[in-house]
């Protein structure tokens, strides 16, 4: 932290990403939302905790200099995965198997994002209240509100890097998930994609404004089109084999390929 006299008022200003704390970037959000106009004072007031009010009056060159030390802001941070965490002498983890979560958590997690959709890092605190606990505790064991209110002294670096953490082993669970789809839900999701891209080209070509060679075009791409559905469902019809579930999953990544040439 660099201390700094401002107006005779002594400041403590963070000079790294790892200075800055939850509450104060939520802080920013809150200031940039109200006064969008006005973002390098939202970051000063934010920042270094002085009231925008004085920011607006104060002199160019004090304010430069508090600018200066802030400039590590204007560098995106590169979240680290991470798991746990140490704070006030406790340490928190969230469960690094996220299919292992507890039914009860996943809801409040949904419920916190679908509340904060339009701002969502204000509730970061409380999802990290969900996620992180202590060893062998609950979700019923702790007052959440209390908790995400603790949570808002967290280094921004703590916040985001479990952020990081838990986004990508949702990411991760969610892959697992497609890929142990059956055969028979692989071929709904593919024909409804080819029946999407047929109604958007028919809308394409009944557009009064497009070029007579953009029309010929699309009715070119809607021939093939039709082709490769017709190869693709006699490939779904065919007796399901050794040799024919390798041909199901090379069909399937042709047609993939082909419906996004045709995209292209």
């Amino acid at each position: 932290m660099k201390k700094i006299n401002f107006n005779k008022v002594e400041y403590s200003i963070p000079e790294t990403w790892q200075e800055v704390t939850l509450r104060q970037v939520i802080r920013f959000d809150e200031l940039n939302r109200l006064v969008p106009e006005s973002p390098i004072v939202a970051l000063v007031s934010s920042y270094a905790g002085i009231p925008m009010q004085e920011l607006k009056v104060s002199k160019v060159q004090g304010v430069n200099k508090i600018i200066e030390i802030l400039q590590f802001v204007f560098t995106e941070y590169k979240p680290e995965m991470s798991n746990g965490f140490n704070f006030k002498d406790q340490t928190y983890e969230c469960n690094p198997d996220i299919a292992e979560m507890e039914f009860q958590d996943w809801i409040s997690i949904q419920t916190v994002l679908y509340n904060y959709k339009d701002n969502p890092v204000l509730g970061l605190p409380k999802i990290i209240a969900i996620i992180a606990k202590q060893p062998d505790e609950k979700l019923d064991d702790i007052d959440l509100e209390a908790r995400a209110k603790l949570f808002l002294d967290l280094p921004f670096t703590t916040a985001k890097n479990l952020e990081f953490f838990f986004t990508r082993a949702v990411m991760a669970l969610e892959v697992v998930s497609r890929l142990s789809l059956t055969q028979k839900e692989q071929e709904e999701i593919i024909l409804q994609q080819f029946l999407e891209l047929d109604n958007t080209m028919k809308k394409r070509r009944a557009d009064p404004g497009i070029s007579w060679l953009t029309r010929f075009q699309i009715g070119f791409w809607q021939i093939y089109l039709k082709y490769i559905k017709r190869d693709l469902e006699k490939s779904f019809n065919t007796k399901v084999t050794k040799y024919s579930k390798k041909n199901f999953i090379r069909t399937v990544k042709n047609s993939y390929t082909k419906l996004a040439k045709i995209n292209d």
